[in-house]
Parts: C-alpha cells; structure tokens; sequence
C-alpha cells in the first residue's frame, strides 16, 4: 500500500503543493504551483514570496517520497521545519505512527503554531502509512478554520471527510461516489 501512496503522491504533487501552500491564508493559483513542481519555474508577476513558498514545499514533498518509509522522527522533522523556514522551536507532537488518525492529531497541534508545516508532516504520515495524502481546496479553508475553531471533533470529523485524499485515487470521503 506504501508503493501506491508514493505513486498518488508522484501522480498529485502539484495539486498537494497548491493545496498545502493556499493554507497560508493567500490565495495562490494552481499554475504557479504546477510551474514550480513542473518546470522548476515561477509564473511571471507573481510575488516572490510566493515563489520561495511553492519553491519549499515542492522540495518537502520530495523528501516525503523519498522518505517514504522513514518514520516521522526528530531528523526528519527537522529537515522539514528546514526546508519549509519554520521555527527551530516546533517541537515534534507525539503522534508519529502512520495512521490516519495520528496524521490528523498532529495537523491539529501543529496548525497554530505553522499551518504549513501542520500540513506536510500530516502528508507525510498518510503516505508513510499508506493511506493517501492531506489536502484541502483553498476555498474549503474557512470551513477548515472553523471547524478547528469549534471543537476537537468537528475538526478531526471535517479533516476525516474533507482533507484526507484516499487510496486508490485521491478522493476524500465527500467526493468519493456513494
């Protein structure tokens, strides 16, 4: 199952560095993340930052396929708080087994303190696990927000219906046909 959670996380690179990277807060459109995971190039116009962004979180999925099978530990934290310019501060939450649940747990303490780190390492426990990817459209951050903002549960409910893309093909349980 490992195998084809790299495959889906191959196959949906740019979809995951768009979706992830639109957590900021700033709406980023899909071509320029497709540009950066594609073309190793910045669309014309856009800001720079935005760039660096899209830029980091190409190069941290990377290291989630790559990686793969390599446990979500201090080391490779880590190097994903390197890579995304996160604090040295973030301390690693203690839901590292790759499961879906834990992979949830975790966005959730993470998301305070950085969204986009909260993201990648969930991403990285899903495919890790064999499960699928994180992922939530850029118009699904204000329900995203206020369910975080409600409650624990409606938090890890909306997250388990709307941003954990399942295998085999990446839909979340909202968008698979009943």
């Amino acid at each position: 199952m490992e195998e084809e959670s790299v495959r889906l996380a191959i196959r949906l690179k740019d979809d995951s560095v768009w979706k992830i990277s639109n957590l900021s807060g700033t709406v980023i459109p899909y071509k320029a993340a497709a540009g950066i995971v594609h073309h190793g190039k910045g669309l014309a116009g856009r800001p720079v930052e935005e760039t660096v962004l899209l830029y980091r979180l190409s190069n941290a999925l990377e290291t989630t396929i790559a990686n793969a099978d390599h446990p979500l530990d201090e080391d490779l934290f880590d190097c994903f708080k390197e890579q995304l310019g996160a604090s040295k501060d973030i301390p690693l939450p203690d839901h590292t087994n790759p499961t879906e649940e834990n992979a949830t747990d975790m966005f959730m303490e993470l998301w305070n303190q950085d969204r986009i780190l909260a993201a990648v390492c969930a991403n990285h426990l899903l495919v890790e696990g064999g499960i699928g990817l994180f992922g939530t459209y850029p118009d699904q951050l204000p329900a995203l927000e206020s369910a975080i903002g409600d409650s624990k549960e409606a938090a890890i409910s909306y997250i388990h219906d709307n941003a954990v893309e399942l295998l085999p093909g990446g839909l979340t349980r909202n968008r698979m046909p009943q």
